[in-house]
C-alpha cells in the first residue's frame, strides 16, 4: 500500500529553520506535515496563527491525495493446484479553493470573521477490483435484448430512491418524502431523488451488477467502497495418474477472473456551488428535473470483467503432438450520466490449438560450386482457430429502449510450418484467414486471407 499527500497553502507568514520547521511558532506547519502525513494543515495553521489575516489574498490552496491499495495472495487447496488471488485500489483526490481571511461585513458579510474556504473545487477518480461474477452469465440475445440484469438495476433504482428520501427527510425537517408514481415520467421516484438522479443510477448499477443489497452500498462516497480479489487457477495433479502420464508428457487446465470498476469525471458539482453562492439559504438546491442536486457529479461508472479463460486445456503428448483448448469471455458496462444511457458489450470465443513436430525432415540442395548438401532439421506444424462472437447493446433508461449498434461473428484460422535451415536461417510457410459476418445492416460479410513464405535471419551471436 502506498499513500501520496501533498499541500499548497499561500499566505503562510512563518520562516523554516530546521527540516521545514519553525520552532518559535509552535514548529509550524507542524510534525505531521514534516513528515509526510495526512491532515488538515488549512484549519491548524489559522488556529494557530500562522497565516496572513489578508481579506484579498487571491492565490488557491491546493491538496492533492493518492491512496493505492494492493494485496496478492497464493493458495495451494489441493495438490497441484494453485490459485493466485490478487485486489487493488487506487483513489485519488485534488482539491482547491481560495482559503483567505474573512472580515465578516461587506461582501464578506454572509461569513463569520475569520478564515473560510472559498469556491472549493475538487476532482476524484477510482479504480478498483470488483465481482461482477454473479451477473457475468446474463443473456442478452434478439430479438428484444432483454437482460436480467438490467432488470434488476431498473427495479433497485426504486429502493435507492426511498433510501435517499428518508435520509433526506431525517436531516431536512422541510422535506417530504412523497412518491411520484408516473412510470414513465423523469420524476419517477421520490421526490427530489428521481431514477434519474446521479446518485440513484450509481448504486443500482453497482447492486445490480455486483450482486449487493442497495442498503449496504455507500451513496456518494466511492472511496468507501469495497474492493475484491480476481484470481488465476491453474491445476496439473492429472499428471498423476498412471494412464495419463503414458499418453501425454504434460497436462494443465487453467482458470482466470478479473474485473475493475471505474468511475471517472467525478468533480464537485459546479451548478449546485453556484446555487448555493446565489442563494446561501437554500441548502438543498435542484435541478431541472426538480432533483436534489449532489454535492459531486459523476460523468462515468464503468466495469471491465474477462474470463481468460473461463475454462483452459493445454496437453502435449508422447508422440509430439500438442493440443490447447479455450473458451473466455468478456464484458464492458459503461453507465454515463451524462445521457442516461447504458452501452454493454459482450462478446465469447473458443480457440482451438494444435500442433505437431516432424523429426528428422531431410532436403537436399545444391550450394554454390555444384556440390550437394544434405538439411536435417524439424518440422513445426501449428494450427489456431478462433471463433468468436460480439455485440454492443445501447439501453436507453428513460426511454426504456434498446438498441444493437454492433456485432459480428468471426472466425479466425492461422497456420504455420517452421523449418530451420541452419542456425541463423528459419523458414515459415504462413497462412492466414478471417471470415466476419455482422449482426447489423451496416456492414457486409468480409473474407481477408494471406498467405507466404517468410525467412528470418539471425544476426545475433
Amino acid at each position: 500500500a502506498s499513500l501520496n499527500t501533498g499541500s499548497l497553502l499561500p499566505g503562510f507568514r512563518t520562516v523554516p529553520v530546521f527540516s521545514g520547521l519553525t520552532p518559535k511558532s509552535d514548529f509550524a506547519p507542524g510534525w505531521k506535515a514534516a513528515l509526510g502525513l495526512p491532515h488538515d494543515l488549512p484549519t491548524l495553521a489559522a488556529g494557530s496563527g500562522w497565516l496572513l489575516e489578508n481579506p484579498r489574498q487571491p492565490l488557491r490552496a491546493t491538496e492533492a491525495t493518492t491512496r493505492n491499495i494492493t494485496l496478492r495472495a497464493q493458495l495451494e487447496p489441493l495438490q497441484d493446484m494453485r490459485i493466485t488471488l490478487n485486489a487493488n485500489q487506487t483513489y485519488g483526490r485534488q482539491a482547491s479553493y481560495t482559503y483567505r481571511y474573512s472580515t465578516g461585513t461587506g461582501l464578506d458579510s454572509l461569513f463569520s470573521q475569520g478564515f473560510h474556504a472559498f469556491n472549493p473545487q475538487e476532482m476524484l477518480t477510482y479504480s478498483g477490483s470488483w465481482l461482477s461474477l454473479p451477473s457475468a452469465f446474463d443473456v442478452s440475445k434478439e430479438p428484444d435484448y432483454s437482460s436480467a440484469a438490467y432488470d434488476r438495476f431498473k427495479a433497485a433504482r426504486l429502493e435507492v430512491s426511498r433510501r435517499m428520501a428518508d435520509r433526506q427527510a431525517i436531516i431536512d425537517p422541510n422535506y417530504s418524502n412523497t412518491f411520484i408514481d408516473f412510470s414513465d415520467s423523469s420524476r419517477y421516484g421520490y421526490d427530489g431523488f428521481s431514477v434519474l438522479h446521479t446518485d440513484v443510477l450509481a448504486n443500482a448499477f453497482l447492486a445490480a451488477y455486483g450482486n449487493r443489497a442497495t442498503s449496504n452500498l455507500p451513496i456518494g462516497n466511492y472511496s468507501a467502497l469495497p474492493f475484491f480479489p480476481n484470481w488465476n487457477l491453474t491445476y496439473t495433479g492429472l499428471m498423476r495418474l498412471k494412464a495419463v502420464r503414458n499418453v501425454f508428457t504434460a497436462l494443465s487446465l487453467s482458470h482466470s477472473y478479473a474485473s475493475t470498476m471505474t468511475v471517472s469525471g467525478l468533480q464537485t458539482h459546479m451548478l449546485r456551488a453556484q446555487r448555493l453562492q446565489d442563494s446561501p439559504l437554500d441548502l438543498y438546491p435542484r435541478n431541472d428535473n426538480f432533483d436534489i442536486m449532489p454535492d459531486r457529479q459523476v460523468g462515468q461508472i464503468s466495469v471491465s470483467e474477462s474470463f481468460s479463460p473461463l475454462v483452459g486445456v493445454d496437453l502435449r503428448t508422447r508422440s509430439n503432438a500438442s493440443f490447447k483448448l479455450n473458451y473466455g469471455m468478456m464484458r464492458q458496462l459503461n453507465l454515463s450520466m451524462a445521457n442516461n444511457q447504458l452501452t454493454e458489450s459482450k462478446s465469447k470465443d473458443v480457440t482451438v490449438g494444435f500442433g505437431y513436430i516432424i523429426k528428422d525432415v531431410q532436403f537436399r540442395i545444391v550450394e554454390q560450386g555444384g556440390a550437394p548438401r544434405t538439411i536435417k532439421s524439424n518440422l513445426e506444424l501449428k494450427l489456431d482457430v478462433k471463433f468468436s462472437d460480439n455485440q454492443t447493446v445501447i439501453r436507453r433508461i428513460l426511454e426504456d429502449f434498446y438498441q444493437p449498434t454492433a456485432g459480428q461473428t468471426r472466425t479466425t484460422i492461422k497456420f504455420t510450418a517452421d523449418y530451420r535451415m541452419s542456425r541463423r536461417l528459419t523458414t515459415q510457410f504462413y497462412y492466414d484467414q478471417t471470415v466476419s459476418s455482422f449482426k447489423t445492416s451496416q456492414a457486409f460479410p468480409t473474407n481477408q486471407w494471406q498467405s507466404g513464405i517468410a525467412l528470418r535471419l539471425n544476426l545475433g551471436g
